[in-house]
């Protein structure tokens, strides 16, 4: 998902590395998701969910 929104451009290994983290709390911030930055928890999910839609 995070590829699909432009925010993540490393290759999709199944690894959630600093890059993966990095675009995590750049959308976080993007739509305005205020949970641990960078954790993937129940609110960013959602968030992404909705924005993939």
């Amino acid at each position: 998902m995070l590829q699909r929104l432009g925010l993540y451009e490393g290759p999709l290994d199944g690894e959630f590395g600093e890059s993966t983290e990095l675009a995590v709390i750049q959308f976080q911030w993007s739509v305005r998701v205020f949970e641990r930055p960078g954790v993937c928890g129940p609110l960013t999910l959602a968030a992404l969910r909705e924005a993939s839609a």
